[in-house]
């Protein structure tokens, strides 16, 4: 019996080392990619704070106030060639065989292939592998103004047969972003993508941005929605390290949700007002940008065509759901996946499309373009 008990003992005492040691090395590997303990940032480009802010300078606004790659810079991936116009891929000359069709895609981060492994797998690249001249205008961080103005540049000298326009739900709704000479839509730092503008539309300098973004972060969690007596010390607790940080933020998490449940059905949920009342001010300014490429396109003898990205199918924002908006794209007859699903997509916040999203999404561009015009 003694020996037994000795046996059990040694193997409690075995796992808590063996789960102690785990958890070490777990938070001091969260520590070296930079994550700190008592911070959560509250956007979703994984914003953090560093001890020295670095700026990179892969993606520059140039003379026309157009956001795009550095031809310059020194890609670490060695699948990603950079034209002399700024955009990922082939040269835009109008040296086409008559063979081939042509097609300008106009997208932001999830055309340019983001997430894809390695980068040309992306549905761009695999529609180019099906006997097409491909364009490629997809540029992180960008939306339907930037693709207007694109498309009003490159469609008179390109002459491509077919203009596809690839619409994020993610971003593209929200999307009201400026386009002004050399100063960039997003600073690229070691702190993360960095908007350059501020809530009023100022500009600011990477340091500003920094700053800025810094100062609208929580550094310390919320309280709990209910608070309990052993609750303010243990978040004391918590918080210092970074495990214990995204327990606490958990818990809260939980909390807010049950809280929330909890409301009377015909309450209106906060931020409600706010996110319809900037679709109805973004529906006016998406539909016009559309509109400049649909007939430009088609003073060009070019067929346009409306691609729609659905948002991962875990991320929160309801209001970014295809069926909320799809009637601000019904007069461009927008081609609508329904076979996307939480395994096509990588693991938010990321939330673009992983290869198996990617190779979906460009056999459906593929059976779209051959099928009857509609």
């Amino acid at each position: 019996m003694w020996i037994f008990g000795t046996n059990i003992l040694g193997g409690i005492i075995l796992s808590v080392i063996s789960v102690s040691l785990t958890l070490a090395a777990s938070e001091l590997t969260l520590r070296h990619l930079g994550y700190f303990p008592g911070f959560i940032s509250k956007y979703n480009n994984n914003f953090r704070p560093v001890k020295y802010l670095e700026v990179r300078e892969n993606f520059l606004t140039d003379s026309e106030g157009v956001f795009k790659a550095n031809p310059e810079w020194n890609w670490e991936d060695p699948n990603i060639t950079i034209n002399t116009e700024g955009f990922r891929g082939n040269e835009f000359s109008q040296d086409i065989e008559e063979s081939r069709s042509s097609i300008l895609f106009l997208g932001d981060s999830f055309t340019w292939g983001a997430s894809a492994d390695p980068i040309t797998s992306s549905y761009v690249d695999i529609i180019a592998s099906y006997n097409y001249m491909t364009f490629n205008t997809g540029i992180p961080g960008t939306g339907t103004k930037q693709y207007a103005y694109l498309a009003e540049k490159y469609i008179p000298i390109l002459k491509p047969d077919i203009v596809i326009v690839m619409f994020s739900m993610v971003n593209d709704l929200s999307d009201r972003d400026p386009m002004v000479p050399h100063q960039n839509l997003y600073h690229i730092t070691n702190a993360s993508w960095l908007r350059a503008t501020d809530k009023n539309g100022n500009y600011m300098t990477p340091e500003d941005a920094y700053t800025y973004y810094l100062s609208q972060s929580n550094l310390i969690l919320p309280d709990s929605p209910k608070p309990t007596l052993a609750e303010p010390q243990l978040k004391r607790i918590l918080l210092q390290t970074v495990i214990g940080t995204y327990l606490w933020y958990e818990i809260t998490q939980l909390s807010s949700t049950n809280k929330a449940n909890s409301r009377p059905s015909n309450e209106v949920k906060p931020g409600s007002d706010w996110t319809h009342n900037n679709l109805i001010k973004n529906e006016r300014f998406i539909k016009t940008n559309l509109r400049k490429i649909k007939t430009i396109s088609e003073n060009n003898d070019a067929r346009f065509m409306l691609f729609l990205i659905p948002k991962h199918p875990e991320l929160k924002q309801p209001w970014k759901d295809v069926k909320h908006t799809l009637h601000i794209f019904k007069e461009f007859d927008p081609f609508v996946p329904d076979f996307l699903q939480t395994e096509d997509y990588v693991e938010l916040p990321n939330g673009h499309l992983n290869n198996s999203g990617h190779q979906k999404y460009a056999h459906f561009i593929h059976q779209s373009i051959k099928a009857p015009t509609r």
